[in-house]
């Protein structure tokens, strides 16, 4: 990941800091700008050449939505001082993500960053976590419990696995950020302002492509208002997540260890909401009536899931059905489709599911009626 590091502390501040020269630095809140790597889900069920290594998060596909990628920073120090923040996500100009958070940071001071992703949970709350030191002091690593996540959910849940402290703002895949699994360090300066991060999975996902067929297409048009993907039988719809971190110089793994414990609570049908018009839509038009399913490029979405939960899902789709000018027909239907994985999936793995919107009865489209699509699974 890439962090940009602004001081945005009032003028007269920095200039009183400037005047006192025999006074102890204090720590100066900066504004962080964050762009992700991660390794690509690793794909089951399939047989082409996966890609192995971590690419940008940008590049990352399936990746979560904005609003489910928020990750929580934590500058730790040896003696066991901490400062955190969350970093929201947004895009620049071109269209590259970055996140972005304001975290003080004294400089000449050694920190140790170390986080996860989402900052918030499916409720919108912010996730709780504890983080304490792995050995002698955060030099050495760190154990992390991110509390009460949601089993299943929208967003990608990560940990930071490596950090490196840049200069200028360029690739995370470029020559000049050497960034190393395990090393989380960060020293404090006044002019190095990027910082860049590497991110581990720790949730199985779930692929979701949807598309239309395209003899269909031809005379309707299919609009999706909502997706929703839950577990077929009850479960423990939160989890406690305990990730070992230990700091090496040999470009490692540094998770030694991860723990998945069910939050106490009666089991329940576990739930993740992949797409919202009301909410999701970039156009007036979209938020109102959803998004036209399409014919060549399948429209995809992302849930992930805790691994050695359960296997089998139900994913409903909420849509209308507009015949080729645009009339509106058949509103508020609603498909429901069983999914069973015929394997459990370990954390960064991913099945992908392909969905297609085929008619029932193609003779007779012209009553409306009868205008009744399959949601068939590939």
């Amino acid at each position: 990941m890439n962090v940009r590091i602004r001081y945005i502390l009032p003028l007269a501040t920095l200039l009183l800091t400037a005047c006192s020269d025999d006074s102890e630095p204090t720590p100066s809140a900066k504004e962080l700008t964050v762009v992700a790597a991660a390794p690509s889900f690793l794909e089951v069920g399939t047989t082409r050449t996966l890609p192995v290594g971590y690419v940008s998060y940008n590049m990352l596909y399936p990746t979560t939505l904005p609003e489910h990628a928020a990750i929580t920073l934590i500058a730790a120090q040896t003696d066991g001082t901490k400062s955190s923040a969350s970093a929201s996500l947004s895009s620049d100009a071109e269209g590259i993500h970055h996140w972005t958070a304001n975290i003080d940071i004294t400089h000449g001071t050694q920190y140790y960053f170390y986080g996860f992703m989402p900052s918030k949970g499916d409720d919108d709350n912010s996730v709780a976590y504890t983080i304490a030191a792995n050995g002698a002091d955060f030099s050495k690593g760190a154990t992390l419990t991110i509390q009460g996540l949601s089993t299943l959910t929208p967003a990608d849940v990560c940990a930071v696995v490596g950090v490196y402290k840049g200069t200028e703002a360029v690739s995370i895949t470029s020559d000049a950020v050497p960034i190393r699994l395990g090393q989380f360090g960060y020293l404090g300066s006044e002019s190095d302002n990027y910082v860049y991060l590497l991110l581990k999975h720790l949730y199985a996902g779930l692929h979701i492509r949807t598309r239309l067929d395209s003899e269909y297409a031809k005379l309707r048009t299919i609009r999706i208002k909502r997706m929703a993907l839950s577990t077929a039988t009850p479960i423990a719809t939160k989890k406690d997540i305990t990730v070992t971190l230990t700091a090496n110089a040999s470009n490692s793994d540094p998770v030694t260890s991860i723990t998945y414990a069910d939050v106490a609570g009666p089991a329940a049908t576990a739930t993740a909401t992949l797409y919202e018009a009301a909410t999701d839509g970039t156009t007036a038009d979209e938020r109102v009536n959803g998004f036209a399913v399409p014919v060549e490029t399948p429209e995809s979405f992302l849930s992930c899931f805790a691994p050695g939960g359960t296997k089998a899902y139900k994913l409903v789709t909420e849509y209308d059905v507009y015949d080729s000018k645009g009339n509106l027909i058949r509103k508020d239907c609603t498909a429901t489709n069983a999914l069973t994985l015929s394997e459990g999936l370990a954390a960064g793995q991913l099945a992908q599911i392909t969905l297609t919107i085929q008619p029932t009865y193609l003779y007779v489209l012209s009553e409306p009626d009868l205008d009744s699509p399959t949601f068939t699974i590939e």
